[in-house]
């Protein structure tokens, strides 16, 4: 969920984000990047200030918090405020998290029934940071158009699954079957409309 760095609190670490984008062809930016230092530190100044399209909705465009170009992204850490510390193995847990890894084999659910990113409208930050402007977890309810800032449309939201697809999910799911989408581990029985 944040590029490891023991030095440094998930809240200053740089994103899921940040690693990603040598596989978005956009490695210059990449190694702009101090991966020793903060986020926030000068000298990746020049990296965080880039627009990354890629992590913005298209349908709100590209905007910005503290003159930064923000991401409207966000990695699903499960269901409670501890999600983003939850061990692998927790029925809570999601698929990222601080300071583990998740792999193909820990999402007993299933990787077609397991939400691995959602699109969010709220508390939005920096593409770069690690913490909250790029992983949640549902908190409390209403989950889309909630506290937690998941959103994007004014019917709901966008979400990628651990397999690679993408389904937009109503604000009117009921709230249990989005809590079993959001854990690796739960073992709770999902169906979807359509599905």
């Amino acid at each position: 969920g944040t590029h490891p760095n023991p030095d440094l609190k998930p809240d200053k670490r740089l994103s899921w984000q940040a690693d990603l984008l040598p596989f978005l062809e956009l490695k210059p930016i990449y190694d702009m990047i101090d991966f020793k230092k903060a986020w926030d530190d000068p000298a990746n100044r020049e990296a965080r200030a880039t627009d990354i399209n890629v992590f913005v909705n298209p349908t709100l465009g590209p905007r910005r918090a503290g003159g930064l170009p923000v991401t409207e992204c966000v990695g699903m850490a499960g269901v409670g405020a501890d999600g983003p510390m939850l061990p692998v193995t927790s029925a809570r847990a999601g698929v990222f998290a601080y300071d583990r890894v998740t792999r193909i084999d820990d999402i007993k659910d299933g990787t077609s029934n397991t939400i691995a990113i959602s699109e969010c409208n709220k508390d939005l930050g920096s593409w770069a940071a690690g913490g909250r402007p790029t992983i949640r977890s549902l908190t409390k309810k209403p989950y889309i158009d909630g506290p937690d800032g998941l959103g994007g449309h004014p019917e709901g939201c966008q979400v990628g699954f651990a397999d690679g697809s993408v389904r937009f999910i109503s604000k009117s799911i009921d709230a249990k079957t989005l809590e079993a989408l959001m854990t690796i581990n739960g073992h709770e029985p999902v169906s979807l409309p359509g599905r």
